[in-house]
């Protein structure tokens, strides 16, 4: 089961912890050679609060407005509860349920289940994180987390760092990079780049590489490296 799909599909939207201002409410995804020029797809969010639970729903569109894939991550206070893809374009439908001793992912009609582990985050949850290990990441240190691949039925290790501080469109930021701590992972999927605005509440700004939707090649849905640009309200 854990070798038919390999695609690990970042495409981060943060419920930002430490700043209102940082709400983010969709994102433009942009063909990463057609310097912001070509879009490919939109994502939309949805937020809702219900028995004490919080329902966010991100839903990815193509340019003709043609759902290609949702997620559903259900919340209670900071805890994940379950997260849900749903890829249309894959024909994918997988959930991840967790407590504090079990993650059980369920895939078509397969489970399987892992020991909860404190580092263990959904992609919504690894933004706010890095926010909580900021200076850590400015003082050159590595941040691991052990991220939630619904269409793997896997937790998968990645580790972040510093990589550079530019300018970047007239402002100051810094750049993160995630990477696959495996390395036979590491050299299948290229690492990700996060810009950050460098001053306080450090914005996120975009994100460079795998997305959740697909590029038709051939006829066969194939891995997506793109560039995500972040809408805030």
């Amino acid at each position: 089961m854990k070798n038919r799909y390999f695609f690990i599909s970042i495409t981060f939207l943060a419920i930002a912890s430490n700043a209102q201002a940082l709400k983010m409410t969709g994102a433009i995804i942009y063909d990463r050679s057609s310097n912001y020029q070509k879009i490919l797809y939109q994502l939309e969010r949805k937020e809702v609060e219900k028995q004490g639970e919080k329902i966010v729903e991100d839903i990815f569109k193509d340019p003709h407005g043609n759902i290609v894939a949702t997620e559903s991550f259900v919340y209670k206070g900071e805890g994940l509860l379950s997260y849900q893809l749903k890829h249309f374009q894959l024909g994918v439908n997988g959930k991840v349920s967790l407590n504090t001793q079990t993650v059980t992912f369920t895939l078509g009609d397969k489970t399987s289940e892992e020991d909860f582990q404190s580092n263990v985050l959904s992609k919504n949850q690894v933004v706010p994180h890095l926010y909580q290990h900021w200076n850590e990441l400015m003082a050159g240190e590595t941040i691991s987390i052990r991220l939630l691949v619904v269409d793997r039925a896997e937790t998968v290790g990645f580790k972040f760092f510093k990589e550079e501080e530019t300018t970047y469109k007239e402002k100051q930021i810094v750049s993160i990079k995630m990477k696959p701590s495996n390395f036979i992972i590491a050299a299948l999927v290229d690492p990700l780049i996060f810009k950050f605005e460098k001053d306080a509440p450090h914005k996120l700004l975009e994100v460079n590489g795998r997305v959740v939707p697909k590029q038709l090649v051939d006829d066969k849905w194939k891995d997506l490296d793109a560039v995500t640009v972040y809408q805030y309200q």
